[in-house]
Parts: structure tokens; sequence; C-alpha cells
């Protein structure tokens, strides 16, 4: 728990906006029974799906990191890094509802909430990435 930066609760946080999202209504009007939130399939096909699972992961990674140190992450998946891939996600949750935003006429709190979750998951992700690129101390001078 002594490693709780900002970036990693905004992160967090952007993720769990996401979560919350996905069960709201995301749209005005609605082509199923049940409303237009992020899992219906008459309107979004699996686009729900993808911000839940990209939701959870995003909310995972760094409450691990952060919460359980025994648990050892990879630092390197696929030659990025774990803040890389939050990053990549939280973009792509970004573009997911940047899509649904503009392609609906009316967008409802879900939308928007996952907009903004998934702007919270970019700031996180790149202040994480700042944060793991800066140096320890200053440089020398010869």
């Amino acid at each position: 728990m002594n490693d709780l930066r900002p970036s990693s609760i905004a992160a967090m946080g952007g993720g769990a906006a996401l979560l919350i999202a996905s069960f709201l209504d995301w749209r005005a009007y609605s082509a199923g029974p049940f409303g237009s939130y992020g899992w219906s399939l008459w309107d979004f096909g699996l686009q729900g799906f993808f911000m839940l699972v990209i939701a959870v992961v995003i909310i995972a990674v760094p409450a691990l990191a952060s919460f359980a140190p025994q648990v050892k992450l990879p630092e390197q998946i696929i030659g990025f890094s774990r803040n890389q891939i939050v990053a990549v996600l939280g973009f792509t949750a970004f573009l997911i509802s940047f899509s649904i935003l503009f392609r609906s006429d009316s967008a409802k709190i879900g939308t928007i909430l996952s907009l903004l979750g998934s702007i919270a998951v970019l700031v996180g992700a790149y202040l994480e990435m700042q944060a793991e690129g800066a140096p320890s101390e200053p440089p020398r001078t010869i």
C-alpha cells in the first residue's frame, strides 16, 4: 500500500467508472426490451463486454501492484510495460466510448461516464509512465 500514487488512483477510478458505465443507459432510445445499456447486443454488439473486460484489467493491474506486493506481475508483457498496456486499454475504451457518443443522436449517462472514465485511465497511465521513466536522483555534474 506504500506504492499507491495519485496516478494509480486515477487509473483505478477510471476503470471503476468504466465498470459502472457498462451497466447504465448509453443512448436515449432503445432497440431492445431492456434499454440501451452497454450490454445491449441489439445496440452495441460485444462492445459492452469488451468495456467490462478492459475495466476489470485496468482496475486489477494497479490494485495488485499496490495492495498485494507479494503477487509478482511481470514487468514486461510482449515487450510492453504494464503501464503501457493500461494506457492502450484506456485508449481503446476511449475510442469505443467516443464512437458511440457520435454514432447516436443522444448520449446518456453511461456513454458520458465511460468517456470520462477512459480519459481518467489515460491520464493515470500517462502519469505512471512519466513516474516510471523519471530518474530517482538528479544527474551529477562532472
